[in-house]
């Protein structure tokens, strides 16, 4: 059989390659191509720096660039490649030390760049870094503290640094009143709790502080600020809350009180001791009954007033229910009867309420059969 020659040369023709394109990367001026890797950042998918990059199809790319050193890698993003190129990297070297009340301690040391290169290093470690302003961020993994700051890194240079990170004070004032605060951590975590006017020691950091009146009986939590604690640093927050009181207005004792907040219905005071309270301000359901809850036909026995107690606001609660007073007499002749009347209810008939013949009792209003 004859082959035709076109056909030939199709069958000999080589698989068309996808087109590339070829990042040259160099660090301190020397090439480095064998000992640096390249990675797309939109798929994860990676090729040694000295290949070919079979990409240029989807170009323009972001890319990541990471480069082998003796005591570790260095990192480089590149945005916006599109075509091949030569990278130079200027790296330089970081030694950090920590230290807590004199004493080396074992941290977690992060880097960042704000075009955001990262890296992670521990105490002593010799970190090659990008030439740059790095943002440093301590870590005290013991005692869940840390400190931000800034290093400067230059090329080929070896720069050795020490950070401490004692602890610090935080103190808050509530204008005289007795209370205590409360520091909770970025993770929103209870860190701890002093009496207002008193230090707190915490470790360096970032938290956000609440505080709490001993006279508030709902136990109200007031912002206090967020701060950042220094190592051995002090920080120091005054706010000045004013509670409202609530005052029992009637002569006559109630025989049950409850006080809920208007917004989720939790009950904040239950039967309180006294005929005053103070409060912190906001909405409040007060729902009480009265010690003269034997008025006869009263729905329930139990009476609700919403109230808004604003700073330092003085508010009464409590309304005499309306009532009237029956007496029933029943007679034989002139001859008195005696027993017992039962209050019925106008809608079923069912028993209300018995009382004694010819004693004086108190009805709610309305239309009332007897029997």
């Amino acid at each position: 059989m004859i082959i035709p020659a076109s056909l030939l040369l199709l069958l000999a023709a080589p698989a068309k390659q996808p087109a590339s394109f070829k990042v040259d990367v160099f660090v301190n001026g020397g090439q480095s191509d064998r000992i640096c890797s390249i990675v797309r950042l939109d798929n994860g998918v990676g090729k040694a720096a000295k290949e070919q990059l079979p990409w240029a199809a989807d170009l323009p790319l972001d890319l990541k660039v990471t480069c082998r050193r003796s005591t570790g890698e260095v990192m480089k993003i590149v945005r916006g490649v599109k075509g091949s190129m030569r990278l130079d990297l200027r790296v330089g070297y970081l030694i950090v030390w920590t230290k807590r009340e004199g004493s080396k301690f074992r941290s977690r040391l992060d880097f960042e760049l704000p075009s955001g290169e990262i890296a992670t290093a521990t105490p002593g470690a010799q970190v090659p870094l990008l030439a740059g302003r790095w943002s440093l961020r301590v870590v005290d993994p013991k005692k869940r503290g840390f400190f931000d700051t800034f290093v400067t890194v230059k090329a080929e240079e070896t720069r050795e640094l020490t950070v401490g990170m004692d602890v610090g004070r935080v103190r808050v004032d509530l204008g005289g009143q007795k209370g205590q605060f409360e520091a909770f951590d970025v993770e929103n975590k209870s860190r701890g709790y002093a009496p207002a006017g008193q230090w707190l020691e915490l470790p360096p950091g970032r938290y956000r502080l609440e505080a709490s009146l001993d006279e508030d009986l709902v136990n109200h939590r007031w912002p206090a600020g967020e701060i950042l604690l220094k190592p051995d640093g002090q920080a120091r927050q005054s706010i000045r809350p004013r509670l409202a009181t609530l005052r029992w207005g009637l002569d006559e004792a109630y025989a049950g009180l409850r006080v809920e907040r208007v917004s989720d219905g939790d009950v904040v005071l239950d039967n309180p001791a006294g005929d005053r309270w103070r409060m912190a301000p906001g909405d409040y359901r007060v729902i009480y009954r009265l010690s003269s809850g034997d008025i006869a036909g009263l729905v329930s026995g139990e009476q609700v007033e919403e109230v808004t107690l604003k700073p330092g606001a003085r508010r009464k609660v409590g309304k005499r229910p309306e009532f009237g007073r029956v007496i029933a007499r029943l007679t034989r002749g002139n001859a008195p009867i005696y027993g017992m009347v039962e209050l019925l209810s106008p809608k079923n008939g069912e028993v209300i309420s018995r009382f004694p013949v010819g004693q004086s009792v108190r009805v709610a209003p309305g239309s009332w059969p007897l029997r």
